[in-house]
């Protein structure tokens, strides 16, 4: 599969996509999701693939170097989309919004308190 991503490609807000080219033109579809439906489902793979120090151990050394490449850019994603979600949630929580900031509407005194959400239980 290839990705290809043109000008025609128009997403609702919040919303990703790819399109994906799967064996000719004819094949061609468009996959959305949402930016948090991404993270939920990456998170949970990550979860159920029961990854432990054994299985790092089991690894050949070639593997091992790979393997932890593929984490390094997986890491540095993660980390510039989390960039770009704080910049949001910043953004929405401006002290000049008053109580109609994001951060204050929640309970919040300010957007770096809301950092630490993903340790709320979620109902």
């Amino acid at each position: 599969m290839r990705k290809v991503a043109g000008p025609s490609d128009r997403l609702r807000p919040g919303h990703v996509g790819t399109r994906l080219n799967v064996g000719g033109a004819c094949h061609t579809y468009l996959m959305t999701t949402t930016i948090e439906g991404v993270f939920v489902g990456l998170t949970g793979a990550l979860a159920r693939s029961n990854i432990s120090a054994a299985s790092f151990a089991e690894l050949s050394d070639d593997q091992s170097e790979n393997t932890h490449r593929a984490i390094a850019r997986h890491m540095r994603e993660v980390s510039k989309t989390f960039a770009l979600s704080a910049a949001n949630v910043a953004t929405r929580s401006d002290w000049t919004l008053g109580r109609e900031g994001l951060a204050r509407k929640k309970g919040y005194g300010s957007a770096s308190c809301l950092d630490g959400l993903d340790n709320r239980v979620q109902a």
